[in-house]
C-alpha cells in the first residue's frame, strides 16, 4: 500500500508542481477598454473619444483581450494619420482628463500608446482606482513623456511601463500638450493596456497547502 500511495503522491505534486507553472507562465493579453470619458469633450470635425479604444485607426488591429501584448508589439503595429479615426479636443484647448474603463478589476503593467502626429500629447499623469470617481484608492503611475511624431507621418506605438503592476478598473489620464508643434488643440490615436487576471484569494495557498499535505503522508508512508 505505501508503494500505491507514493505513487499517487508522486502524480499528485507532478499535476500541482504544473498547475503553479502553468500560471506563473501566463502571458500579458493586449486589452482595449470598454468605455473612456475626456474632460475637455472633442472637436465637433471629429468622429470623437471612442476612437482612441476602437481599433480603427490601426494598421494591424489586434483581438481584445486575446492577442498577446509582447507578440503584438514586436510587429510595429502603426496608427493611421486619418484625421477622423483620432480624437480630438476642442480647439485652443490642450490640456484633458481621460478616463478609461477596463470592464473588471485586472492586474495592469503597461500600456501601449499611439501619439497622434503633430498635435499629440507632451505628457500625462497616469493614475488607477477600482473606484469610478477615483476617491478612494488611488494609485499614482507617475508622469510620462509620449514621443512627439512627426505631423502628417503614419506613427507607431511605445510602449509605457508603470513601476508596479496594479489591480485596477479603472485608468486615468492627466493629459497636456505645451503648445508647441502643430498644436491647435491635444488629441491621440489610440491606447491599449497590459492585462492579465487578478490571482483569485487562496488560489495559491491552496495549491501550497496541498503540496505540504502531499508531502507530509509521504513522509509518514514511509
Amino acid at each position: 500500500m505505501n508503494r500505491n500511495f507514493g505513487g499517487t503522491n508522486k502524480i499528485w505534486l507532478i499535476v500541482l508542481i504544473a498547475l503553479v507553472c502553468e500560471t506563473a507562465a501566463m502571458g500579458a493579453v493586449i486589452l482595449s477598454p470598454v468605455s473612456v470619458t475626456s474632460s475637455a469633450g472633442e472637436n465637433s470635425s471629429t468622429d470623437g473619444i471612442a476612437r482612441t479604444i476602437d481599433r480603427s485607426g490601426l494598421d494591424s488591429p489586434f483581438l481584445s483581450g486575446i492577442t498577446d501584448f509582447d507578440t503584438y508589439v514586436s510587429t510595429n503595429p502603426i496608427h493611421l494619420t486619418n484625421f477622423s479615426l483620432e480624437w480630438f479636443a476642442p480647439f485652443n484647448v490642450t490640456s484633458s482628463t481621460l478616463q478609461f474603463d477596463l470592464g473588471q478589476v485586472l492586474r495592469v503593467d503597461r500600456l501601449a500608446f499611439w501619439n497622434e502626429d503633430g498635435s499629440g500629447m507632451t505628457s500625462f499623469t497616469a493614475s488607477t482606482s477600482n473606484d469610478p470617481t477615483f476617491s478612494t484608492g488611488v494609485t499614482s503611475l507617475g508622469t510620462f513623456f509620449p514621443a512627439d511624431n512627426p505631423n502628417g507621418l503614419n506613427y507607431e506605438a511605445e510602449v509605457m511601463n508603470f513601476p508596479t503592476a496594479v489591480d485596477a478598473r479603472y485608468v486615468r489620464l492627466d493629459a497636456f500638450h505645451n503648445g508647441t508643434n502643430f498644436a491647435f488643440a491635444i488629441a491621440m490615436g489610440e491606447i491599449a493596456f497590459s492585462v492579465s487576471p487578478v490571482p483569485e484569494p487562496g488560489a495559491f495557498s491552496f495549491i501550497l497547502a496541498s503540496l505540504c499535505i502531499v508531502s507530509k503522508r509521504r513522509m509518514r508512508s514511509r
